[in-house]
């Protein structure tokens, strides 16, 4: 499965690097999942990247070909077919999923037929604050649940894919 393919290499950069750093790890998450989605073709942007009148910094984007972001950071909304919002443990408290939402309707307002999703590789099943498409009112997708050592895959990896997919047409 690819998500397992995934959440393994960001574990063996994160084993490699020799200390815990947050910002490491989300960092990474971005990059990782950069990558695997430039493989299924994909058009998508550096990490940290904004759009034009947006007020927040976003992990990812999925833009049009060919998009030519001002000063290589910098997307035009309607260069933007969706924007990422990703996590590599999850959220940290309410708060993250009312920040989001607020985020993702500042972008919506730019132009409203961005996709705004959120990605988390890894979360706790029953945590109560984590993110979902209830709380969210966006699609947000979580790869992996976990207990303790253990953790089983979502299949949300593939319905995001089917997501892009349907969303780039």
């Amino acid at each position: 499965m690819e998500e397992e393919q995934i959440v393994e290499e960001v574990e063996k950069a994160k084993a490699s690097f020799g200390v815990v750093c947050n910002k490491f790890s989300g960092a990474l998450t971005v990059e990782v999942i950069r990558q695997h989605l430039e493989k299924h073709g994909f058009c998508v942007s550096s990490r940290d990247v904004f759009i034009k009148g947006v007020n927040s910094e976003l992990d990812l984007l999925v833009v049009k070909k060919p998009a030519a972001p001002k000063y290589g950071i910098i997307y035009e909304p309607s260069d933007v077919i969706c924007a990422l919002e990703i996590k590599n443990h999850g959220a940290f408290g309410e708060k993250t999923t009312l920040d989001l939402k607020g985020t993702f309707g500042e972008i919506k307002s730019k132009n409203p037929g961005i996709l705004c999703c959120y990605v988390t590789l890894l979360e706790r099943e029953t945590y109560k604050n984590k993110v979902t498409p209830e709380k969210l009112g966006y699609p947000a997708y979580t790869m992996f649940y976990y207990k303790g050592k253990n953790r089983w895959a979502t299949g949300d990896w593939t319905k995001l894919l089917e997501e892009l997919r349907k969303t780039c047409r």
